[in-house]
C-alpha cells in the first residue's frame, strides 16, 4: 500500500512539475519576445498571451501586435495564432504541423516616395557577404498542413498617388504545404472595397518548380486601378465591372515557359477624356484567349476573341456636338503567331444607322522584325448607309 502511495505521490509531483513549468514558460515567453523585439526587428512588438502546451504540441498567442517605426501606429496585428504539432515526429528528423491558423490578422503596407514601410525590416535580415549555398540534402522532412487565414484585412497607402485601397474578408486556405514531388495547393479569396470579389487558387509542385493559377473575379470595380491608369491617360473614371476567370501553367524556372487561357467581361465602360471633352463607352466588352504564350521574340495564341456591344464614341469639343455608336464589333483570330508566316484576323462591325463592316487582314509578320508591315486589307461595305 505505501509503494502505491508513493507512485501515486511521484506521479501528482510530477504533474504538478509541468503545470508550474507550463505556468512560468507562456510569460517568461511573452515577457522575452516583447523586451528583445527592438534588437530582432527594430520594432516594438506586444502580445496579450501566448500559451505553450506540451502535451499536445500547441502554442497560441493572443493580441499580437507590432507596431510601426513611429511606435504609435500598428504595422501588422493578429487575434490569435494557433499551431499545433507532433513533437514526437522530431525524434526521427520530422517536422510535422497539423494546425496553423491565423484569426483576425490586419496588415499595413505604405508605399512612401522611395521604399516601403517593411524595407527596414528586410534591410536588418539582409546579408551583405555573400551566402554559401549548401548543396547537402537536408535529412529533416517537413510537413505543413491545414494553414488557414480567417477575416484579414490588408491596406495598402501609396504615398506617391495619394490613394489608399483596403482588401477585407481576405480568407486563405493551404490543406498542405509539400516539400516534395506532391502538389501543394492554395485557395485565397477577399472582398474590394469598390465592389466586387476575386478568388484565387494556386498549385505548385516543389521538384519540378511548375505551378498553375487560376483567379475568378465577380463584378471587381476597375475604378481600384483608376490612379495607374491616369498615368497614361487623361480619364476621370471607368465605371466598369470585371468578371471572368484567367487560368496559367508555367514553371519557375522560366517564366517565359507559361500558358495562358482567359475569358473575360468587362460590363458598363466609361472612359471621359476630361481635357479634350470626349467620352468613349462601352456596355459589354469579351476577351476570350485559349492557350497564349510568350515567345523568344513576340506571343503567340491558338485563338483570340474579343466583343464589343454599343460602342459609342462622343465627341463634345467641336462647334457641333459628335456621337457615333457601334452596335457590335467582333475582332477573331486563329493560330496567331508573331514571327511566323502569316497570320490573318477577321473584324465584322454592326453600324447603328444600318449596313455592316467587314475587314479581312493579313499581316506578313516577318516584316515586324524590320520595324514595318504590309497587310494585305479586304473591306466588305454591305448596305451601310452614309
Amino acid at each position: 500500500m505505501n509503494k502505491c502511495i508513493k507512485i501515486i505521490l511521484i506521479l501528482a509531483a510530477v504533474i504538478i512539475g509541468l503545470l508550474l513549468l507550463i505556468m512560468a514558460v507562456s510569460p517568461i515567453a511573452k515577457h522575452v519576445v516583447e523586451k528583445h523585439s527592438q534588437d530582432w526587428i527594430g520594432r516594438d512588438v506586444t502580445v496579450e498571451r501566448i500559451f505553450i502546451n506540451p502535451f499536445n504540441g500547441s502554442v497560441t498567442i493572443d493580441g499580437f501586435a507590432c507596431k510601426e517605426q513611429n511606435r504609435t501606429t500598428d504595422f501588422l496585428a493578429f487575434q490569435q495564432l494557433y499551431v499545433n504539432a507532433k513533437l514526437w515526429k522530431l525524434l526521427g528528423k520530422n517536422v510535422d504541423l497539423q494546425h496553423i491558423h491565423l484569426t483576425d490578422f490586419t496588415g499595413e503596407v505604405l508605399n512612401g516616395d522611395s521604399c516601403f514601410n517593411f524595407t527596414d525590416i528586410i534591410n536588418r535580415f539582409s546579408k551583405d557577404s555573400q551566402e554559401v549555398t549548401d548543396t547537402m540534402p537536408s535529412k529533416w522532412h517537413v510537413a505543413l498542413n491545414d494553414i488557414r487565414l480567417i477575416n484579414g484585412k490588408l491596406v495598402y497607402i501609396d504615398v506617391p498617388r495619394d490613394k489608399q485601397w483596403s482588401i477585407d474578408n481576405v480568407n486563405l486556405q493551404i490543406p498542405g504545404l509539400y516539400f516534395g514531388p506532391q502538389q501543394s495547393n492554395a485557395g485565397l479569396q477577399f472582398n474590394l472595397p469598390e465592389g466586387g470579389t476575386v478568388a484565387l487558387t494556386a498549385g505548385y509542385v516543389m521538384t519540378t518548380r511548375r505551378y498553375a493559377l487560376t483567379l475568378n473575379m465577380d463584378t471587381v470595380n476597375t475604378d481600384i486601378a483608376l490612379p495607374f491608369i491616369q498615368e497614361s491617360l487623361p480619364v476621370s473614371e471607368l465605371g466598369a465591372d470585371l468578371s471572368g476567370w484567367i487560368h496559367i501553367d508555367g514553371s519557375l524556372d522560366n517564366l517565359k515557359d507559361m500558358i495562358a487561357t482567359c475569358d473575360l467581361r468587362l460590363d458598363g465602360l466609361i472612359l471621359p477624356f476630361v481635357d479634350k471633352k470626349m467620352t468613349i463607352m462601352a456596355d459589354t466588352i469579351t476577351v476570350n484567349m485559349l492557350n497564349g504564350r510568350l515567345l523568344e521574340h513576340g506571343f503567340a495564341a491558338d485563338t483570340i476573341r474579343v466583343g464589343l456591344e454599343n460602342l459609342t464614341y462622343d465627341d463634345r469639343s467641336m462647334a457641333k456636338p459628335f456621337t457615333y455608336t457601334i452596335t457590335s464589333l467582333s475582332l477573331s483570330g486563329d493560330e496567331l503567331k508573331t514571327g511566323g508566316e502569316t497570320n490573318q484576323i477577321f473584324l465584322n462591325a454592326g453600324l447603328l444607322h444600318g449596313g455592316k463592316l467587314k475587314v479581312d487582314v493579313e499581316v506578313d509578320n516577318p516584316m515586324f522584325t524590320s520595324g514595318t508591315v504590309t497587310p494585305a486589307v479586304k473591306v466588305d461595305l454591305s448596305g451601310i448607309l452614309v
